[in-house]
């Protein structure tokens, strides 16, 4: 119970941040001169969703303390503990993000006011990503104390939030087709394929990145020994079968990102292969997040 509420709470931690980031750049990619731009304004709509993730994640972490009750205390050694450092972050980049999607329905605070909230919010995202993946960077586990856990955790985070806000566009364009006199009507004008086709390519690439990494994570388990061989066993040997899916589910996550990508086609059958290719993707980011915590051996143990 306890590895699967970790498992919970990074991946809806790193898919909120992701799909914020993307959210913000778009937001300021599509700013005007006289300020936000209509299809920008309706893009604001969409950062609600990211608190009730961020929620949802930090109500799992909760599952893994042995007292919830005196949670509280961990956010009081930000001085010496990455672990608090991440709950810190965790909960302000919370907050903010909730302010931010408050102050834009109800329409609170200049323009100004709410591009420094943006910032501010994405600021408090880097840190949660930054205080996760140092979190684990422990001495004792040598299949964490690697490179590869801070840069995984930062592409899977791009990766979630590309194919999270890719999933959001095709909806809008989608609520076009029902709504009228609308700022979708507008979005539809200024996001058209070319972006979605940006974004395609962006997440390919991030995913074989990470297929890459994944497999020299493995090959420095199995060259290592004591604690790392013993780890690289585990994955390779006792957790085989999810090892394997895990590598198929992302497999089909690029070929379904690169079938929407080639030049034929019915665009309003294509664009189902995002939503294909994010739950391939957040399926495999699961299991590989669960090979992760599997990886568990310490030295001396």
């Amino acid at each position: 119970m306890k590895e699967r509420s970790l498992i919970a709470f990074t991946i809806l931690s790193q898919l909120a941040v992701g799909t914020f980031w993307i959210l913000s750049g778009l937001r300021f990619s599509l700013a005007d001169g006289d300020g936000l731009s209509s299809t920008a304004a309706a893009l604001d709509r969409v950062f609600i969703v990211i608190p009730v993730v961020m929620i949802l994640s930090i109500t799992a972490s909760f599952l893994h303390l042995g007292s919830p009750r005196n949670a509280w205390r961990a956010v009081f050694n930000v001085r010496t503990s990455w672990l608090s450092r991440e709950i810190l972050f965790a909960l302000l980049f919370t907050l903010a993000s909730l302010f931010y999607a408050v102050s834009q329905a109800l329409d609170l605070g200049p323009l100004i006011y709410q591009n420094i909230l943006v910032l501010v919010s994405a600021a408090f995202g880097l840190g949660l990503i930054v205080g996760m993946s140092q979190a684990y960077r422990l001495r004792t586990i040598p299949a964490w104390d690697t490179w590869q856990t801070p840069v995984t955790f930062f592409i899977a985070t791009l990766l979630l939030g590309l194919l999270a806000t890719s999933g959001g566009l095709v909806s809008m364009r989608g609520l076009i087709q029902t709504q009228k006199h609308t700022p979708f009507i507008a979005a539809y004008q200024e996001l058209d394929w070319i972006l979605l086709h940006r974004f395609g390519w962006a997440s390919a690439f991030l995913a074989c990145i990470e297929l890459i990494l994944f497999r020299l994570w493995l090959l420095e388990l199995t060259s290592g020994s004591g604690a790392a061989a013993e780890a690289a066993a585990r994955v390779t040997r006792a957790f085989r079968p999810v090892l394997l899916l895990r590598l198929a589910l992302s497999f089909a996550g690029i070929i379904a990102i690169t079938w929407f990508l080639l030049p034929f086609g019915d665009p309003t059958y294509k664009s189902l292969f995002f939503y294909s290719a994010f739950g391939l993707f957040l399926s495999a980011e699961t299991l590989g997040r669960f090979l992760f915590y599997e990886a568990q051996v310490r030295v001396g143990v």
